[in-house]
């Protein structure tokens, strides 16, 4: 539960991000409680001039923005991750917070944001991370990635199109949404093998889902 303190003392923080983390059943150091609540800070600052993101409130940040990108931290795959979307940072930043071994690329096609997160990078001191202003279908990486991301997405065969230069057999597109998206999922093409796994995501009533998408 938020605490009704205010939770941008870090003291009353760092207690109430390590429940949140045994809830979601992640263990994390000291310095992986700092690094959460400094991004935390970091967005609250700079969303105030920058409108990075329309959660204003700093203790509504943590379910909207961290547990609701660290409950997908389970079903990453392999040691590279592309989040296509990335926005303010969320999903990637926290969870290449909480993976320092997992390479994560973070996309996105508009300059203010990105400039956020690469401000974000250089502050957390996250060398495991490599931020890109680009559009998803211009994106010429020169590997493969393991594991690709978003929660940025209005439906999931509107992206995986733009994308399918990244999405291969030997990896797995995961689709954060916020709506059971059963007929969605039905109008995929039956060369993809499709997963629906509901989530808990702490402090946070709205309904949160995951999708796997793979090739057949």
């Amino acid at each position: 539960m938020i605490s009704n303190h205010d939770l941008r003392d870090f003291e009353v923080a760092a207690p109430y991000i390590k429940t949140n983390l045994e809830q979601l059943n992640l263990v994390a150091t000291e310095e992986v409680v700092r690094k959460l609540y400094d991004f935390v800070n970091l967005l609250f600052k700079w969303n105030k001039a920058y409108n990075l993101t329309a959660v204003r409130d700093f203790n509504q940040m943590f379910p909207s923005h961290i547990w609701d990108s660290l409950v997908v931290s389970p079903f990453l795959e392999g040691r590279s991750c592309l989040d296509i979307g990335t926005g303010a940072g969320p999903p990637g930043i926290p969870l290449a917070i909480l993976n320092p071994d997992i390479r994560f690329v973070l996309l996105d096609s508009n300059g203010k944001k990105t400039r956020f997160v690469q401000q974000a990078k250089t502050e957390l001191g996250m060398e495991n991370v490599e931020v890109v202003h680009s559009r998803i279908e211009n994106y010429q990486p020169g590997f493969e990635f393991d594991c690709l991301i978003s929660r940025a997405v209005d439906t999931i065969s509107g992206l995986i199109k733009p994308a399918s230069h990244l999405f291969h057999p030997k990896n797995v597109f995961l689709f954060l949404k916020s709506r059971e998206v059963s007929e969605e999922l039905e109008l995929l093409s039956d060369e993809y093998g499709k997963k629906l796994v509901q989530l808990n995501v702490p402090d946070l009533e709205a309904e949160r889902f995951l999708i796997q998408v793979r090739y057949n």
